[in-house]
Formats: structure tokens, C-alpha cells, sequence
């Protein structure tokens, strides 16, 4: 939208899954009601759950616009649990092997909170167990965001209630991964954990934490959609259970400085004004604003400044989008692009189970990396050649990094792995997941840290993302941004 702020090159706009309340969703619904005004000729058709029909009149201020509502002819049967397990996770691979043993037909669809991992390799485990009559049980991962289904999608695909020859498949998949299953029609249970898992941003100490909490209304009316009318769907939940009856939206719940940087490059200057479906928290936009002016995005008016405008142009995320500008400065551009890559795809747990690696997430990398270099090229900033493994190469690097996250630098206060974070004010540890965690007591854990995100958890965890000790000549994370503090 940036180079077409009006979308005069498109006659008609499809919204679908509004009723996700992603951040992109709610701006976009946002922008769209300016544009109408301006284009009354623009077609716009939004998809959504019944109940964000009133909402969604309400904001775009009309009365005669056509509402068109699509029910299910044949619901499926629905069974509640008489209570509320907060043991939800084994409750529900207790369901799906009692399933199996009954021999009924049909493939599987379970939503949990997470541990997608761990209930696949429960399932593989315990399927061995219940016989070679009974067939294999065939775990898929469908969730959003992992860049493509899988194989078995296509393969094998039976008829609704037919069990392939591969085994029966079970479908795991979590919050907003519904619309996934609409291409899969041999679903014929439904198991709904009712729980999700959601990221929530706190800006007042700059840090996410992973909540635990009911799935809304929409989408537990969604999941009991998913079969057809000889299914059944189980829900873990007893049918009086008080469910929110949307989404939360996203804009209440994240770092909103990448939002507010497109907002300013769109010169929409009064954020405060915007037509935003669910206004965003004050205290959030503010963080954010406080945010770019570090970064020097912007100028004393609160526009962007020239540096704000280049970063607009990377799609990453403000400060990994400032580090890679300097690197220009630095001659590491090749370097950081490549970090910037890494840190921007699929998220990778135990860097691809120790080494094997997924090709999948080097893919989408490799494609980030072209895309950045592009972008990189489009505005004309200098690439030096690659000089990797040099000392002063890698202190280049450093250099560039802490040009954007200078912000998110700690320091172990007693040698024992407790670091202290000088803007945050907070203690935390290095994730046990990152190679410095898995490995800190054969490796020794660095006296300064370079942090990539911090997330409140038991231990209160940060993800490394550079690693500096002082040196004889002074080259301490402190010495490289010291106007920034």
C-alpha cells in the first residue's frame, strides 16, 4: 500500500478470516473505511464469524450494506466433557487412542495449546502398542505458518470416514489453524482441547510471556464445523464453560513499533485518530514512538527522518532493520543480512534437533536473505564483499548489531549466569534452548550478552543473539553505544 495508498489498481477487496484479529487484518480494515470514502466504487467483501457482523457495521458506518450468512445444514454431534481438566494435553491423546480402538472411520483433527512436537512422538510411541490390527496411527502437523502442508495431504486422501492405507491420520494443530482443514475431507472427529497459547507483549518492560487461556466462541464454533454429519467433535470443556466470545485481537497484545512504522510512512501522522477497529493501548504506542526515537527514525516533528524512511523499506522488524543499515558503514553487510535472515524464518527448536536440520526453514531463510539483498540493492546502499573470520570482521558485526539493539543488552552480575538488563531493570537467563544454554557450563557463559528477544517465563529467559567480554582494549557493548546511554 505504500506505493498504492488508494488501491486505484484493484476494483475489488477479499478479506478473509476477520475474525483472526491479526494486527495486518484490523490496520487493513482500518485503512479500508478512509479509502471508500475517496473510492466509493471499491468493492469490498469481508469474511467472518456472524458474531463480528455488528461490529464490522458498526465501524463502517452503514446501514444498507448486504449481509449474507451461510449456516451449517448438518451440524455434527458435540460432546462435552463433565468437567474442566487443567491435564487437557493427555486427556486428549487418551481420546484419540480410545478412538483407534473403537475402529471407527475417519481421520482425526486435535487442537491443542502447543507441544506439537511431543504429542507427535507420544502418538508414534503408543500407536506401536495397541496392535497390528488396528492399523497405524499417522501424526500430521497442520499449523499456521509453517510455510507448506504436508505431503500427506495430497497423499492417500480418502473420502470422508475413510481410513487410508497409510493408517488413520491425526491432525495436530493449534489456535488459528481452522482454515487448514476446510481442503481435508476424511476428518471425521473433531477432539477440541479449548485452550490456546498466545504471545502477549508488555511494553512496559519490553517483554512477551506465553498465556495460557480459553479459545473464543468463533473458534470453538468453528472446530465443530470441521466434520461432517456423521462426525463427532469432543470438547474438552463442559458446555457451560464461559468462552469469550471473540478473539482478542492482536493489536492489544504486541510490539506495535513495526505497525507504527508503517503507519508513519503511509503519513498517517495522528495515530491517535486512526479509524482502528479495537484502538490500540495508549501505553503500547507510546513504547513504540519511544522506540523509533532511539533508533533516530525519527525527527524532531515525529515524522520519519531519512533513517526512518530506509528502514521502512526492509521488511524486518525496526532495530534488525537499523543493524543492517549500519552494517553498511561497517562492511558486513553480507554478515548481517544473513543473521537478519536466520532470525526472521521459521523458528527451529534445538537448531534443527541438533544439526539435521529442516530444509523447509532454510529454505524460507535462503528466500528472506535474496529478498533482503534485493531491497538492499532497490535503494542503492553499498554491499561490501564477505570477509567473514577476520577479528576486525567480527567486531564489524557486533558493531552493526548493537547499532539496533543496543536496547537489549544484559550483564552477568556474578558469574553464574544471571544477567541484568540495563534498560529492562530485570534479571534473566540465557534460554536453555539457544547453544550458550544447552552448553554454558562447558563453553563458560560470557560477562556481557547482546539479546535478540526476552520473554517472561519461570526463569525469565532471553534469546541470544551476540555474545561480547571485556578485552584489554576496552571492547565491551557499553564502549560501542555509548551515546545511547
Amino acid at each position: 500500500m505504500m506505493s498504492d495508498p488508494m488501491l486505484e489498481h484493484y476494483g475489488a477487496i477479499v478479506i478473509d478470516q476477520a475474525h483472526e484479529r491479526t494486527v495486518s487484518t484490523d490496520i487493513l480494515l482500518g485503512l479500508l473505511q478512509d479509502i471508500l470514502v475517496h473510492r466509493p466504487d471499491l468493492r469490498v467483501v469481508i469474511l467472518t464469524v456472524s458474531s463480528m457482523t455488528d461490529r464490522l457495521l458498526a465501524h463502517y458506518g452503514s446501514s444498507n450494506v448486504p449481509v449474507v450468512s451461510l449456516e451449517a445444514l448438518c451440524p455434527a454431534e458435540v460432546v462435552y466433557s463433565n468437567c474442566s481438566s487443567k491435564d487437557y494435553f493427555y486427556s486428549a491423546l487418551r481420546l484419540v487412542l480410545e478412538i483407534h480402538r473403537t475402529k471407527e472411520e475417519g481421520d482425526v483433527a486435535l487442537f491443542l495449546a502447543s507441544e506439537i512436537v511431543c504429542a507427535r512422538a507420544i502418538l508414534q510411541r503408543e500407536g506401536t502398542r495397541l496392535g497390528a490390527d488396528l492399523g497405524e496411527l499417522v501424526p500430521v502437523v497442520l499449523c499456521p505458518g509453517q510455510g507448506r502442508a504436508p505431503s500427506l495431504l495430497g497423499e492417500g486422501m480418502g473420502s470422508r470416514g475413510t481410513v487410508t492405507a497409510r493408517g488413520r491420520r491425526v491432525f495436530l494443530s493449534t489456535c488459528q489453524g481452522e482454515d487448514m482443514f476446510w481442503a481435508v475431507d476424511s476428518v471425521n472427529f473433531v477432539i477440541d482441547a479449548g485452550v490456546e497459547k498466545r504471545h502477549v507483549y508488555n511494553p512496559r518492560i519490553r517483554a512477551n510471556s506465553e498465556v495460557l487461556r480459553s479459545i473464543s466462541r468463533c473458534q470453538a464454533d468453528i472446530r465443530k464445523q470441521l466434520t461432517g454429519p456423521t462426525g463427532k467433535c469432543f470438547c474438552l470443556y463442559p458446555e457451560e464453560s464461559v468462552l469469550p466470545i471473540e478473539t482478542s485481537p492482536q493489536i492489544l497484545e504486541t510490539n506495535l513499533t513495526s505497525t507504527i512504522l508503517f503507519l508513519k510512512r503511509m503519513e498517517i501522522a495522528g495515530l491517535g485518530h486512526c479509524d482502528f477497529i479495537t484502538r490500540p493501548d495508549p501505553e503500547g504506542l507510546m513504547q513504540s514512538l519511544e522506540e523509533l526515537d532511539y533508533l533516530a527514525a525519527l525527527d524532531d516533528d515525529g515524522n520519519l527522518s531519512e533513517i526512518g524512511i530506509i528502514i521502512s523499506e526492509l521488511p524486518l522488524d525496526a532495530q534488525m532493520a537499523k543493524a543492517l543499515l549500519v552494517s553498511c558503514e561497517f562492511d558486513c553487510v553480507n554478515e548481517v543480512v544473513t543473521i537478519a535472515a536466520m532470525l526472521s524464518g521459521m523458528y527451529v527448536e534445538k537448531w534443527c534437533q541438533d544439526y539435521h536440520l529442516s530444509h523447509c526453514a532454510l529454505q524460507t531463510a535462503a528466500s528472506i536473505r535474496s529478498q533482503l539483498t534485493d531491497t538492499l540493492k532497490r535503494i542503492e546502499l553499498p554491499i561490501s564483499e564477505t570477509s567473514f573470520g577476520t577479528k576486525t570482521n567480527t567486531l564489524n558485526i557486533k558493531r552493526a548489531l548493537l547499532a539496533g539493539f543496543f536496547m537489549q543488552i544484559a550483564r552477568d552480575v556474578d558469574g553464574s549466569g544471571n544477567y541484568f538488563m540495563l534498560t529492562h531493570r530485570h534479571m534473566a537467563q540465557v534460554h536453555p534452548a539457544s547453544s550458550y544454554g544447552a552448553k554454558g557450563h562447558q563453553l563458560g557463559l560470557p560477562e556481557w550478552v547482546l539479546f535478540h528477544e526476552y520473554t517472561l517465563s519461570e526463569n525469565n529467559c532471553h534469546s541470544p543473539l551476540t555474545f561480547s567480554s571485556n578485552d584489554p582494549r576496552g571492547h565491551s557493548p557499553l564502549t560501542f553505544s555509548s551515546n545511547a546511554f
